[in-house]
């Protein structure tokens, strides 16, 4: 299989996954590709990725520390000192629904800008503290840039998400270094 058809990454030590996205492979109707959908079981964190979440601090968690929840912060400490489990996403159709259509935002703002995405799913650890980790959706090398998918509400004003987001997004500049980030 190709890239196409397997999503792609790299771990915390840098070796390149391959994840397949779905079985069997495209089917055609006539000169049209039909698009492959990932199967829900591959959009799961395994529990080698909930254990590595654990020992540091991610874009996500950011979120959550800044968000001034003082029962989601206490929650996310209790999940970090192994306390208490992390809460089970994988019913929560959001965030599914996010991570379903993550792979179609790449290829649509590529389709629509031109630029190429690179190193979906890289995990990165800060150079200066190594208990701050990202795990970005792409990376616009030529605008030096990370590239952040979200799959939102259509009646959820632009400034809304950015401020829901922007924890995360300057998190994830300040492990990666980059000096922009662009949200999809």
């Amino acid at each position: 299989m190709n890239d196409v058809e397997r999503g792609s990454y790299r771990n915390s030590t840098d070796k390149k996954e391959d994840i397949p996205l779905s079985n069997p492979p495209p089917q055609s109707f006539g000169s049209t590709v039909l698009a492959q959908w990932p199967k829900l079981e591959h959009l799961q964190l395994s529990r080698a990725d909930e254990a590595d979440r654990r020992c540091s601090i991610g874009g996500s968690d950011a979120n959550i520390l800044l968000s001034g929840d003082v029962k989601r912060v206490h929650q996310l400490w209790l999940e970090k000192r192994g306390e208490a489990q992390a809460a089970d996403l994988s019913t929560n159709l959001s965030v599914m629904l996010g991570c379903w259509t993550e792979v179609f935002n790449r290829q649509w703002f590529e389709r629509l800008t031109g630029k190429r995405i690179s190193d979906a799913g890289r995990r990165f650890t800060c150079g200066r503290y190594d208990w701050r980790s990202c795990t970005v959706d792409g990376l616009l090398d030529d605008a030096g840039a990370i590239w952040e998918a979200k799959h939102t509400s259509a009646f959820v004003k632009p400034e809304e998400v950015l401020e829901r987001y922007m924890p995360q997004l300057q998190h994830n500049m300040a492990v990666t270094g980059y000096s922009r980030a662009l949200s999809r």
